[in-house]
C-alpha cells in the first residue's frame, strides 16, 4: 500500500518560509498582528481539505 502524504498548514518566519520554498508554498501574511512577515505554508494549498482552505482564506 502506498505512503499518503499529510496535508498541513503552518504559521512560520519568513526565513523559514524561504528556506522551505522547494518544498512549500508560501502566502504573505498581512494582517496587522503579523508584524514578523509570516508565511502561511503548504505542500499545495490546492490539496488541503476543505476546513485548512477555510482557515487559510481567513489568515490571508
Amino acid at each position: 500500500m502506498p505512503a499518503r502524504l499529510s496535508q498541513g498548514i503552518a504559521i512560520v518566519p519568513e526565513s523559514a518560509a524561504r528556506r522551505a520554498a522547494r518544498t512549500l508554498r508560501g502566502l504573505r501574511l498581512t494582517d496587522d498582528w503579523a508584524t514578523r512577515q509570516l508565511n502561511l505554508c503548504a505542500r499545495g494549498f490546492e490539496a488541503l481539505t476543505p476546513q485548512a482552505k477555510l482557515l487559510a482564506a481567513a489568515l490571508v
